[in-house]
């Protein structure tokens, strides 16, 4: 028997095969446009928070550098403070120094038997002159010169023979190395 399709059966599959087609296509592009929405979303809210992280990081760091600066100028008042405390020091130290160095070569003279007539000091040496009764008592300052703990070398520069209010005297002058 023959049979006799009165229905386009082929046109009816062809078109249903492209509606398919259109359809899965369609669901491609929307499948797709959903995804770039909300990976978009995604990426949107990492930025957003990245900023808003950015602005509290600039806003502390506006706070800290206003902190910084305090703290720099008090360093530098604290650096003039130090450098006044120094000098308060050394002053203190070059005054007692020098009392120190008068009541050491007081100490260090023969009574009776020489007189120092002037003491000069530069920081490093100390030259001592004075008048002594003969060469022996200038021997013993030397002496005790060279013993004490406030001079390391003491040498002769030189010694004159004078004669005052009848008297024979020696003048002198010594070269002191202070100790470190």
């Amino acid at each position: 028997m023959i049979k006799i399709n009165l229905l386009p059966y082929r046109a009816a599959r062809r078109k249903e095969n492209i509606r398919r087609q259109i359809s899965i296509f369609l669901l491609f592009f929307l499948f797709l446009a959903t995804g770039l929405i909300y990976y978009h979303t995604v990426l949107s809210g990492r930025v957003a928070l990245a900023k808003k992280k950015l602005q509290v990081t600039q806003e502390e760091l506006k706070t800290y550098q206003a902190k910084v600066k305090q703290v720099d100028a008090i360093k530098a008042k604290l650096a003039i403070l130090n450098k006044k405390l120094d000098v308060m020091a050394k002053l203190t130290l070059d005054r007692k120094a020098a009392a120190d160095l008068l009541h050491e070569i007081a100490h260090l003279t023969v009574k009776g038997r020489m007189w120092i007539t002037k003491i000069e000091d530069n920081g490093t040496m100390v030259v001592v002159s004075g008048i002594a009764m003969d060469n022996k008592t200038v021997a013993t300052f030397m002496t005790r010169a060279e013993a004490s703990p406030l001079f390391s070398s003491v040498e002769l520069g030189n010694i004159v023979h004078e004669e005052m209010q009848g008297l024979k005297l020696k003048r002198f002058d010594i070269r002191c190395i202070k100790s470190a």
